[in-house]
C-alpha cells in the first residue's frame, strides 16, 4: 500500500511529466487503433464487396469500365435472346447508369435496371433482403440502397419523372448500398438506351462446358468478353492476396511507430529519474522494491493512456470518415447520417478489438520497463550518483 500510495503521489507532483507519458501512450494507442481498423476495413471492403454477383458468369462488352467488376458505362444491344437460343440457358440482362451527371444529388450513386418481377427472386437480392418496406409492385416503384439514408414512401425525381421508394435493402457490402434499383425498361427509356444492357448474368452451374461456352461467346460476338466466375475469382485472389499484405504491413508498421514512441517516452521517464531511484536505493530500498515502483508507475499511465487513447480513436476514425465523404462530394443532406457513422465505428472497435489493444499496451510498458531499469539498476548508487 505505502508503495502504491509512493508511485501515486509521485504521478501527482510531477504532473507535466505524467501528463506527457500517458498523453504519448494514448497517442500511440490512438495511432495503431485507426491505421489498423482503416486498413482492415479497406481490406474487408474490397474483398466482399469484389464479387457481387458470385455463382454468375457474365458477359460483358470489351473495353468496359468496371466498378467492383460491374460494367458502368458499357451499353450493347441485348443479345440475351441469342445466347438463351444457342445455348438453352436464361439470363438476366442489367442495366447500369452511373450516376455523373448527380441525377439525384449524391456521390457514389448507381441506377442499376433489372426487370421489375425478378427483384425478389434474383439471388443476391434475395440474400441481401429488404430492411424494410416492400419490392416494387409497379414501375413506378423503386428500391433504393441502405446508406442513401432515404426512408421508404420517399419521393424521387430522376429526369423529370417521379418515383416512390417502396423499399431500402440491407447491408450489403458492396456497391448494393448505394444503388437505385430501377425497372430495366423504364431506366432504358429514361436514358435513351432502349434495348440496351451493360452486362448479362448466366448461372454458372447451368452451363455444362464454361469453356466451351466461353470460346463461344467471344468468337461469335468480338465486342463482347464472357467473364466466367474462375477468372473472376482469380482476379478477386490477386486483389485481395495483395490488399491482406498492404494490411498486414500497415498494421505492422503502425505497431512500430506506437511501440518506438511508447518505449521512448518510458526510457526518458525511467533515465530522468536515476537520481531519485538512486536516493531510494541508498536509504535502503531493495532492488526489487525499485523495480515494483517503475512498474506500477508505468502501468498506471499506460491505464490512463488507454482511457484517454480508446475514446479518441473512436472519434478519430468517425471524423476521417465523415470528413472522407466531404471530400467525396457528400452533400448537406448526408451530414443526417452523421449518427449512423459513430453507430458503425463502434462495430469496429469491438470488445475483442478493444482488450487487444489493452493487452499489447500493457505488456509493452511492462517490457519497454525491464531494459531501462534493469540498465538503472545494476550500476552501483555510487556510481549513479556521480554520474549525476
Amino acid at each position: 500500500m505505502k508503495l502504491l500510495y509512493y508511485v501515486f503521489k509521485n504521478i501527482k507532483n510531477r504532473r507535466t511529466r505524467s501528463i506527457l507519458c500517458f498523453l504519448g501512450i494514448a497517442l500511440s494507442i490512438v495511432t495503431f487503433s485507426v491505421i489498423t481498423i482503416s486498413v482492415n476495413q479497406y481490406n474487408n471492403v474490397l474483398s466482399n464487396g469484389f464479387k457481387p454477383f458470385k455463382d454468375y458468369t457474365q458477359i460483358i462488352e470489351k473495353g468496359s469500365n468496371y466498378l467492383q467488376f460491374v460494367p458502368v458505362s458499357s451499353s450493347f444491344e441485348n443479345i440475351n435472346s441469342e445466347i438463351e437460343n444457342d445455348f438453352n440457358i436464361s439470363g438476366i440482362p442489367i442495366l447500369y447508369v452511373s450516376n455523373e451527371q448527380n441525377e439525384l444529388l449524391m456521390s457514389f450513386i448507381t441506377l442499376m435496371g433489372i426487370s421489375q418481377n425478378l427483384m425478389s427472386y434474383f439471388d443476391i437480392l434475395k440474400e441481401i433482403g429488404l430492411y424494410n418496406g416492400e419490392w416494387p409492385q409497379d414501375s413506378n416503384e423503386i428500391v433504393v440502397g441502405k446508406h442513401l439514408n432515404i426512408s421508404t414512401g420517399e419521393i424521387i425525381e430522376i429526369r423529370e419523372q417521379v418515383f416512390n421508394v417502396s423499399g431500402i435493402l440491407n447491408d450489403a457490402g458492396n456497391f448494393f448500398d448505394r444503388i437505385v434499383l430501377i425497372d430495366l425498361q423504364i431506366l432504358q427509356t429514361l436514358f435513351n438506351r432502349e434495348g440496351k444492357v451493360s452486362l448479362i448474368l448466366y448461372k454458372t452451374n447451368e452451363i455444362i462446358n464454361i469453356t466451351d461456352f466461353e470460346n463461344s461467346i467471344e468468337l461469335s460476338y468480338n465486342h463482347l468478353d464472357c467473364v466466367t466466375l474462375q477468372e473472376i475469382e482469380i482476379i478477386e485472389q490477386e486483389i485481395t492476396g495483395f490488399s491482406s499484405t498492404l494490411a498486414f504491413l500497415f498494421s505492422s508498421l503502425s505497431l512500430i511507430t506506437a511501440e518506438s514512441f511508447f518505449m521512448t517516452i518510458i526510457i526518458l521517464n525511467v533515465n530522468d529519474r536515476t537520481k531519485e531511484f538512486s536516493i531510494l536505493r541508498a536509504i535502503g530500498m531493495s532492488n526489487l522494491n525499485v523495480f515494483k515502483l517503475i512498474i506500477s508507475e508505468t502501468l498506471i499511465l499506460s491505464f490512463i493512456g488507454l482511457i484517454i487513447g480508446i475514446p479518441i480513436s473512436y472519434i478519430s476514425l468517425s471524423l476521417i470518415i465523415i470528413f472522407a465523404g466531404i471530400s467525396t462530394g457528400f452533400t448537406v443532406p448526408s451530414f443526417e447520417i452523421i449518427p449512423n457513422i459513430f453507430n458503425e465505428v463502434s462495430k469496429q472497435l469491438t470488445p475483442d478489438f478493444i482488450l487487444m489493444i489493452i493487452i499489447i499496451i500493457l505488456l509493452l510498458a511492462f517490457l519497454n520497463t525491464i531494459i531501462p531499469t534493469y540498465l538503472t539498476l545494476k550500476k552501483s548508487v555510487v556510481d549513479n550518483l556521480k554520474i549525476l
